[in-house]
């Protein structure tokens, strides 16, 4: 090397150790000029760049360096360093791996294997958090399940994956993952908390308790274990406590809707109904106005509870808790109902058969049954009616298969026909009719000992059922399908109430407003009902 070309990169080197960037900058590059094969100038020059926060300029020269003198290991950490700084980290492994091929010991202290492993952890991690955020939940279980094992075993990634299959209702699935996460990493309280929820939704409470407690030592202010475990105590009805529990979270907390709806129905279940009103009142979450109506039945007063409802029909005249708790209320005083959604739901109760729309139905129950028989299913889900059975998520409808579009080809035409059937009513439910028919689904099979509490689907707008199985004894109800016994806190009042009762055929669809409660008769014998219920979501109306 020349002396001229000492004279340029010696300047460059002082001015860089004395911190004069600008100066340092231009020898180098003049040096570059000069000497375009000068490696120690062009990976000096990087690092200037990288010291400047301008990362991606010093890209080229790091680059330049590596090709002029691939056997310095300070090139190759340097190279791989402004990769990573860029997020450029699979690069920067193959980068990393490469340098093995040129018998290069970049790596003597696993430093930079670990930088690397950490952002593509973090990256994977962040990826999978998306698409759970995103409801994608499928997707997080089968990207999580995809990546290799050095990611899978991490305890966070596993806990995604866990709160994945939870979504999706697959809680024994849930429980698994879970465990794993606490396995790689014992002092994770998220995984305990989510663990503790999912035993909870499965009924084993003991367990989940335990489990809360442990989420709570390793972390002793945490919101949603506190509430989770307010929860679990809710469901094996320790009211007080759960509402001690929920008052100090609220203390402590930012405003949460939710937590005060969850507050007012712990002080309604303790009967402590003008508390419970309160907190609903603040919530203004969920069906809060049906349950602020119910406590002011409970409570007795009458004028308030109908200036309530009043204000509630006008500024909601189509809710279906609300339409359910007044046409029951308003029957128990034999009274005319004036909420204007539906305020005979007896009277829209109407009954088909698949042979209405296709001749030759039976192929299609049967592909129907063989289907579903490869879904997973749910044991008594949690917040659901169905008691000794198990039932799919609400996702039926979109799964593909050919029986799954001809089955919502003949629910679509026979919802047209009920709207058609009833379009002289002035009630808002078939005059505010959905103007699109979006349907949602599900499968529910019960066997002997099973039945379906009375419910209402306050999601929906009209509701149906399809039967595929059902329980064909001339002698008994059970399995049959009744309409119309309510079931409130307040039941000790409801003495007789209308019902219709209905004893099913295989290929009946009944359809009815999603306002009017129904119940499934307990089963008795040995054998099996299985059937498809379905909603019809309200939407923009006609």
């Amino acid at each position: 090397m020349s002396d001229k070309n000492n004279k340029f990169f010696k300047r460059a080197v002082n001015a860089q150790i004395g911190k004069r960037t600008r100066e340092a900058e231009e020898f180098y590059k003049q040096t570059l000029i000069l000497y375009p094969k000068h490696s120690d100038a062009s990976h000096n020059l990087g690092v200037l760049l990288l010291q400047s926060r301008i990362p991606w300029k010093s890209l080229p020269y790091f680059i330049n360096a590596l090709i002029l003198d691939p056997t310095n290991i300070q090139f190759w950490v340097s190279y791989i360093d402004v990769l990573i700084r860029l997020g450029e980290i699979s690069k920067a492994s193959d980068v990393l791996d490469s340098s093995k091929k040129f018998g290069v010991a970049v790596d003597i202290d696993g430093k930079l294997s670990r930088r690397i492993y950490i952002k593509l952890l973090e990256d994977k991690i962040t990826k999978l958090i998306a698409l759970y955020d995103r409801s994608a939940l499928d997707k997080v279980i089968i990207c999580g399940n995809k990546l290799p094992k050095k990611f899978k075993k991490n305890h966070i990634i596993q806990n995604v994956i866990g709160a994945a299959h939870a979504g999706l209702g697959r809680y024994n699935e849930a429980l698994e993952y879970y465990r794993m996460a606490i396995a790689a990493y014992p002092f994770y309280p998220d995984a305990y908390n989510n663990l503790a929820d999912s035993l909870n939704r499965l009924k084993q409470f003991e367990m989940a308790l335990h489990l809360m407690k442990k989420a709570l030592i390793l972390k002793p202010f945490y919101p949603d274990a506190l509430q989770n475990f307010a929860d679990i105590l809710f469901d094996q009805s320790d009211y007080k406590l759960s509402a001690d529990l929920l008052t100090r979270i609220l203390f402590k907390s930012k405003p949460d809707p939710e937590l005060k709806y969850k507050l007012a129905r712990v002080y309604k279940k303790l009967c402590q109904f003008e508390k419970a009103v309160n907190f609903y009142d603040q919530s203004k979450f969920g069906d809060y106005e049906a349950q602020i109506l119910e406590c002011l039945h409970q409570l007795g007063q009458k004028d308030d509870f109908q200036k309530r409802l009043n204000k509630f029909r006008e500024s909601n005249p189509t809710d279906v808790n609300i339409a359910a708790l007044s046409n029951t209320i308003h029957k128990l005083m034999d009274k005319k109902d004036p909420y204007p959604f539906c305020p005979d739901p007896l009277n829209y109760i109407r009954i088909n058969h698949l042979a209405d729309e296709l001749p030759n139905w039976k192929p299609l129950v049967n592909d129907l049954l063989t289907s579903i028989d490869k879904m997973h299913l749910i044991w008594e889900p949690k917040f659901k009616a169905t008691i000794g059975g198990e039932q799919t998520d609400n996702g039926l409808f979109d799964r593909q298969g050919r029986h799954i579009s001809i089955l919502k080809d003949v629910i679509k035409k026979r919802v047209v026909s009920y709207f058609e059937h009833f379009k002289g009513s002035n009630s808002l439910f078939i005059r505010n009719r959905p103007i699109s028919i979006e349907l949602q689904g599900w499968f529910v099979r019960m066997n002997q000992g099973g039945f379906q509490k009375s419910h209402i689907h306050a999601s929906g707008w009209v509701s149906g059922i399809v039967y595929l199985k059902t329980i064909d004894d001339p002698l008994t109800d059970q399995g049959a399908i009744e309409f119309g016994r309510a079931e409130y806190d307040f039941s000790s009042d409801n003495h007789d109430q209308d019902v219709f009762l209905h004893k099913p055929r295989i290929g009946d669809i009944i359809l009815f407003p999603s306002s009017l409660f129904h119940r499934t008769i307990p089963i008795k014998s040995n054998k099996e009902r299985c059937i498809i219920s379905f909603d019809v979501f309200p939407n923009r109306p006609r």
